[in-house]
């Protein structure tokens, strides 16, 4: 397979080769900043061998469900199709995900394979993408997390609930903010120990991917609307709580359990509730709130003990 581009999604190089340049071109429209065209040097780089095998029948069969959307693929809200896209993994570490217009394996390594049965061939590439990616982000010590998130100086700010909670709305209210995602962005502990956050080209009603780039997480809100805007500290019990709630990863198992709630206590120092009245007139508040509250403690919270409950 002569044709590659390289999709880097939280510094993860995924380096997809086919067969002909045409099957790539529309995922590169698709994933924008986040491509580049030709393979990656990086060590970590994982090959994703894409093939493209007409199928029509199977995909009528399944209903067309390309499973490409955040909520879709997640459950994450009652407003989208029911998901019909399976996720499997065995005791070997890799993954199998698919659905009417897609079947592919992820090896827990550094190699996929992907079978594409419609085009255009994006859509079901992001449904794929989807299905593997939770687990492929685990094993860096990341996770997708269900919220928004924007980037104010050098840190990240992140905003999360349910879906109608505000996410989406804060994103649209704050112009002069580098969008990370309005629905998912990858969380990930960094090499000084640091929680991380990361712009992801998946969207919501928004409908624009984010911006590929990291910084620390300064905060993370969990939003309620209100007539006024306040903030509103959380217990370290219901921190993590609501994190478990908000963190992306079909049909766990006991080991896989063990590792989400790891990175969920990580993140409990940084996180209260946010009772806000849509518009730009958060940002005084929640940055405002930082230095006096967690300091530039970004850094010292990084390396805080285990959470005791």
């Amino acid at each position: 397979m002569d044709c590659k581009l390289t999709l880097e999604i939280a510094g993860i190089p995924l380096v997809v080769c086919a067969a002909q340049r045409r099957w790539l071109e529309p995922i590169g429209e698709r994933f924008g900043a986040f491509v580049t065209w030709g393979g990656s040097e990086q060590d970590n780089a994982i090959s994703v061998f894409l093939t493209y095998t007409p199928n029509i029948e199977r995909a009528v069969s399944w209903n067309f469900q390309y499973e490409s959307s955040p909520a879709a693929a997640f459950g994450i809200s009652t407003d989208t199709t029911p998901n019909k896209a399976v996720v499997e993994r065995t005791e070997d570490g890799s993954v199998r995900a698919y659905a009417g217009t897609y079947d592919g394996t992820w090896d827990g390594s550094l190699r996929a394979d992907v079978s594409i049965f419609v085009e255009p061939v994006a859509f079901p590439f992001e449904g794929f993408l989807l299905g593997v990616l939770p687990d492929i982000l685990l094993s860096r010590e990341a996770c997708f997390l269900h919220a928004s998130g924007l980037v104010s100086g050098s840190h990240a700010y992140l905003f999360t609930g349910p879906s109608g909670s505000g996410k989406t709305t804060v994103v649209e209210n704050s112009p002069e903010h580098t969008v990370l995602s309005d629905e998912l962005v990858v969380v990930r502990r960094h090499d000084d120990g640091c929680i991380w956050a990361w712009g992801t080209p998946f969207f919501g009603s928004w409908g624009k991917p984010g911006t590929p780039v990291a910084a620390p997480v300064a905060w993370i809100h969990f939003l309620s609307k209100a007539q006024e805007n306040r903030l509103e500290p959380l217990s370290a019990r219901e921190s993590f709580r609501r994190l478990c709630g908000v963190i992306c990863y079909k049909k766990s198992n006991t080991a896989v359990t063990e590792r989400l709630l790891a990175l969920a206590d990580r993140m409990v120092p940084l996180c209260r509730l946010l009772h806000s009245y849509p518009g730009p007139a958060i940002w005084p508040l929640v940055e405002g709130h930082r230095e006096e509250e967690h300091g530039n403690n970004v850094e010292a919270e990084c390396h805080h003990q285990s959470t005791q409950f």
